[in-house]
């Protein structure tokens, strides 16, 4: 197969700039979240394969310091929950919520991992917000499109994300203006553009 490339994407605090942890990204010509929602979960073996790559460039450049988020297909968690142990309590696992999100079973098998994984692309809608409390996930990405919504609106949503999470990340911030609203309105996470500085590439 073909190297793997990933780059690493800051996440930041948002109030102090510093540094809490890395995106870990797959450059694949397939964008993430269809490669584990659709082709991993079709396919282990490029699954665990991803991964155990995933896992040994990150240790490249490893800090105990920072959180690291490896991308995963539910269907590997689900089958194979033993990955947990392997790898250090300041990794976690980066689930896309289109897996899932219809699919009571899964909901509860997430319940009993949930201090070790985030869960991405959730939307605004109750049910999504629902399944999130049921989880209880340490971390969420919020969706770009929270910025479309009013100040009210964000700022509720905020609020919730942050109660049911330790860490809730607001996903592809591009420029100082969106920064600064997200931060008014209660945001203390987020990664994108603003931050660039030419990311890691492992």
């Amino acid at each position: 197969m073909k190297e793997l490339r990933f780059q690493l994407e800051a996440i930041k605090n948002i109030n102090t700039y510093d540094t809490v942890g890395f995106d870990v990204l797959l450059r694949a010509g397939i964008p993430n979240h269809l490669l584990f929602s659709e082709y991993c979960s079709i396919n282990p073996d490029l699954d665990e394969y991803i991964l155990q790559k995933a896992l040994e460039t990150v240790c490249n450049s490893y800090s105990s310091e920072h959180i690291y988020l490896l991308k995963v297909s539910l269907a590997l968690l689900v089958r194979s929950p033993e990955y947990l142990s392997k790898v250090p309590t300041n990794f976690f696992f980066d689930l896309n919520s289109n897996c899932f999100i219809s699919n009571v079973d899964y909901i509860e098998a997430l319940q009993k991992i949930n201090e070790r994984i985030f869960i991405d692309g959730m939307a605004l809608g109750h049910s999504n917000i629902d399944i999130l409390r049921r989880i209880k996930p340490y971390g969420i990405k919020i969706d770009r499109e929270i910025l479309g919504t009013s100040d009210d609106d964000m700022k509720r949503y905020l609020e919730t994300a942050n109660n049911i999470a330790e860490i809730a990340i607001v996903k592809r911030i591009e420029n100082h203006h969106e920064l600064e609203r997200i931060r008014s309105l209660g945001a203390s996470y987020a990664h994108g553009y603003v931050f660039y500085e030419g990311e890691s590439d492992v």
